[in-house]
């Protein structure tokens, strides 16, 4: 069977849907029938840029194994990708009660969700909310239950780890939750907010939502240039050791201190030499404190000699 169902699926769910060219007639022969949903996460850099970065290679495939990978893609944003009707390559050897045993191609709609995988990377709110629901409407309309959202690691526990982070006794409860109180789609004056667009200073068209996005990821480089350690070189001469931005400013100062003291020690030693190592402004002080007195009268005695006159 093909599964050209599953765009209207998700929108009916009142998702954000993106049909990838030929997905209706893509994939390795037709699907034998639905057993389930495997989750995975695609392992793509987090550095690397948009919505859903893996979407090539999980329609076209690698050098080793060819595409489709997976039937759907989740962008980080919570956008499906609907990549493939028919069989995708994603399940691997592995089995489960309700499925079988090295049959999850076969049988089981593979949906490969942007994420690293790997640790300090947690999954926007958005798209976990988004794969949660997506997921329970599949079930529901495959007359499936909540039981039936399956993780790669649990297909194959020996050597699969996604979805990263996620505890899929609480997946279950939560597509349980969506399946048992419908879809509502969502919206309202948030997702109003978030959509309105804008021309930022740079000329560029913007929505609330992606400026909001652009700004925690400058927020989140700046954090590692003024506070992640080893990310500076440090400026004290001959300190071989790496710091951060806000260590190496403290370093660049107290250096700063340090020479300067030592250019007014160096000024001092100077006037020694010139000198003669005397202290001109303390024998200054000393013929003031001496001659002063005497000095006075004499002045004195003079302008009384002047006014007689």
């Amino acid at each position: 069977m093909m599964l050209t169902n599953l765009a209207g699926i998700l929108r009916g769910a009142g998702l954000k849907v993106v049909e990838v060219p030929g997905w209706q007639t893509r994939g390795h022969g037709q699907m034998a029938g639905v057993r389930g949903v495997l989750w995975h996460h695609t392992a793509t850099a987090a550095s690397a840029a948009g919505d859903y970065p893996s979407q090539n290679i999980v329609t076209n495939g690698r050098s080793d194994l060819p595409g489709p990978l997976a039937n759907l893609g989740l962008g980080r944003s919570g956008t499906w990708y609907v990549i493939a009707a028919g069989l995708a390559y994603h399940a691997g050897t592995g089995s489960h009660p309700a499925v079988g045993t090295n049959n999850g191609n076969n049988y089981l709609i593979g949906i490969e969700a942007e994420h690293p995988g790997t640790p300090g990377h947690p999954w926007p709110a958005v798209q976990l909310d988004s794969y949660r629901r997506g997921t329970a409407a599949l079930l529901k309309a495959f007359g499936l239950g909540s039981d039936r959202c399956i993780g790669h690691k649990e297909w194959a526990p020996n050597r699969k780890i996604d979805p990263y982070g996620l505890d899929m006794n609480v997946e279950r409860r939560c597509v349980a939750e969506y399946m048992n109180k419908g879809f509502k789609a969502p919206g309202g004056i948030e997702e109003m907010a978030f959509n309105d667009s804008f021309t930022d200073w740079a000329g560029n068209k913007q929505t609330v939502k992606s400026w909001m996005d652009n700004v925690d990821k400058r927020i989140a480089q700046l954090y590692h240039i003024f506070l992640a350690p080893g990310s500076e070189p440090s400026r004290i001469p001959g300190d071989k050791n790496r710091t951060n931005l806000r260590d190496a400013v403290m370093d660049s100062t107290a250096w700063t201190a340090i020479s300067y003291g030592m250019i007014q020690e160096l000024h001092r030693k100077v006037d020694e030499l010139e000198t003669g190592g005397v202290d001109v402004d303390a024998i200054a002080s000393r013929v003031i404190e001496r001659l002063g007195p005497q000095i006075a009268d004499a002045v004195a005695d003079k302008l009384a000699e002047r006014l007689a006159q």
